[in-house]
């Protein structure tokens, strides 16, 4: 597995992520039928190839069908996918791994859309290239008409393709005053697959592959089927300017460990739900004690902070919110690394930051539903690594009431099979 150390540039006024681990997964079999397709029902399932560094999905692209792997990023509102005829992609090794011909596509179109796609990196590096529209097909439902950025001008290291889930009005493009394109969730509603702009992300602990489900959600996999729900919270200037929340935000209390309080104590925080992000992101104080908690140390030879590969299978975190909470457990903030150590998976926003990120260690647990319409999550305790009946429930039309928050999920109609 191929490792950039390049950063996402999310654009949040106080929320600045260190460098974060990307990896480059692994192709996919596509003749495994991964992807299940229940369109008839109001819902689409899409399975997650479930990697170190998170979940991702292998989509064909263009009426040829080019298979694509992409990170599912819920911290951004981005779909891009290298051109494998630019001399960069040639260069950084994404014309062996992923890439998108258009000349090969029947019904691929510019339109009239003139802007760049520009993204920044920390670092100091950037992609950039220009927005299309195509096919994309999931399974055997083909979703029409789909904008999203094709990249030119990429880094020397490999930096992996990305499909953000994130709000519309949050893209690159939008919040530079620019074209407002339909979210992927809004275009599976405006066209006729699902009944709301909706969606749920399930990554099923380690192992090989979960789901992200449009349009429902998978009762068999929440505990106890009980999810609690969190309205979400304006965050950032483009937020506040908006007048709505624009990201996957949320309000978070603490996180507990054997009743001993590890966040900042009196500290109230907003968390970004963010499965693009490999790591989590706290304040000093979080960093600290997590990090003493799992026993991990500084390596000058690794030049990062490593514990032993099987520190934290005792251990468990309780992510509080409210009067819910989720259990993590400590093995979730291990990462492999490139020696015989593994890697401590937390990173440092600030020393007294409190707008955080939930990354890929809390969603190993969590099972989520990211609402759109009503503008609110559902979260549950997720049941992983074994094998259930699925019990998949359609999410119905908004009709307008937001759900209480704090109170458990509404009963929505089921699709058993």
């Amino acid at each position: 597995m191929k490792i950039s150390h390049l950063a996402r540039l999310l654009f949040h006024s106080s929320l600045i992520l260190l460098p974060e681990t990307q990896g480059h997964p692994v192709p996919w079999d596509n003749t495994r039928g991964l992807i299940q397709a229940r369109d008839a029902l109001g819902y689409i399932e899409v399975e997650l190839l479930n990697q170190d560094t998170g979940g991702y999905f292998t989509l064909p692209f263009g009426s040829q069908g080019s298979l694509n792997t992409l990170i599912v990023d819920t911290g951004s509102s981005d779909t891009w996918v290298y051109d494998g005829n630019s001399d960069d992609c040639r260069h950084n090794g994404c014309a062996q791994n992923n890439f998108f011909d258009y000349s090969q596509s029947t019904t691929f179109s510019k339109r009239n859309i003139t802007d760049p796609f520009t993204l920044a990196y920390l670092d100091g590096t950037s992609v950039s290239g220009y927005y299309a529209y195509d096919q994309v097909a999931f399974g055997s439902t083909t979703l029409k008409e789909v904008p999203f950025a094709i990249v030119t001008t990429a880094p020397q290291s490999y930096v992996s393709q990305f499909v953000g889930l994130g709000f519309p009005e949050y893209a690159s493009l939008a919040i530079k005053g620019g074209h407002v394109f339909p979210s992927i969730p809004q275009l599976f509603k405006s066209q006729g697959l699902t009944k709301r702009t909706a969606f749920s992300y399930w990554l099923n602990g380690n192992s090989k592959a979960g789901h992200v489900i449009f349009g429902g959600y998978d009762k068999s996999r929440v505990l106890d089927n009980q999810l609690f729900t969190l309205k979400l919270v304006q965050d950032g200037k483009w937020s506040l300017a908006a007048g709505k929340p624009l990201t996957y935000s949320v309000d978070f209390d603490s996180i507990t460990q054997n009743g001993n309080t590890v966040t900042a104590k009196d500290t109230k925080y907003v968390a970004l739900l963010d499965t693009g992000s490999t790591f989590s992101y706290f304040d000093q104080t979080t960093y600290d004690n997590i990090k003493k908690t799992l026993g991990a140390t500084y390596s000058a030879e690794e030049d990062c902070d490593v514990l032993p590969c099987s520190a934290g299978d005792k251990i468990e975190f309780q992510f509080n919110f409210g009067k819910h909470s989720i259990t993590v457990k400590g093995s979730a903030f291990i990462f492999q690394g490139y020696m015989s150590t593994c890697r401590f998976g937390v990173g440092v926003i600030g020393s007294k930051e409190t707008h955080i990120s939930l990354g890929i260690p809390f969603f190993r647990s969590a099972y989520t539903i990211f609402d759109q319409e009503a503008i609110e999550v559902q979260i549950g305790q997720a049941i992983n690594d074994k094998d259930t009946v699925k019990d998949i429930a359609v999410i119905p039309e908004y009709d307008g009431v937001d759900d209480i928050e704090g109170e458990d999920a509404l009963e929505w109609c089921s699709a058993d099979y």
